[in-house]
């Protein structure tokens, strides 16, 4: 569909670096048909979807001797689709606003990230429109089911 010719290309979904999104490589075809990103939502939500204490704790960040960050998220998460907030190249968005204490404080630095990914790819797409791209649309924006993907 993306692609022309009727293959189907979509995507990403994950989390991206946002320069990513200014880039002349990211996403070639001129109409995405979805894409979307991550999608954790406020704390009141988690506590609401996971009654038992110990499957509302947030994800776990540990370092590795590279570098990077491994999250390490809870069974519960895992079964509604949680999309992890580190990056391919192994940068945690959440840690860039610093390390949480407790599900409220993850919660409020996934909202940021939320807001300044959907916010770096709307402006990006925008910015090229007609020259570039002809249109998208944002995958997953009310879910119906209750997940903690984008």
């Amino acid at each position: 569909f993306g692609q022309g010719g009727g293959d189907w290309s979509d995507g990403p979904y994950g989390i991206q670096n946002e320069s990513d999104f200014w880039s002349d490589s990211f996403y070639p075809y001129g109409f995405n048909p979805e894409l979307g990103s991550v999608g954790v939502p406020c704390a009141e939500s988690i506590r609401t979807m996971f009654t038992k204490p110990g499957d509302q704790n947030p994800p776990k960040f540990v370092k590795n001797a590279d570098g990077t960050v491994t999250e390490v998220v809870p069974k519960s998460w895992e079964f509604h689709k949680y999309i992890t907030y580190t990056t391919s190249s192994g940068r945690s968005k959440i840690l860039s606003y610093g390390e949480p204490e407790n599900l409220d404080e993850y919660c409020q630095r996934a909202q940021i990230v939320n807001f300044t990914q959907y916010k770096a790819l709307a402006e990006a797409w925008g910015s090229r429109m007609w020259t570039k791209y002809t249109g998208m649309l944002i995958w997953k924006t009310a879910n119906p089911w209750t997940s903690l993907r984008g």
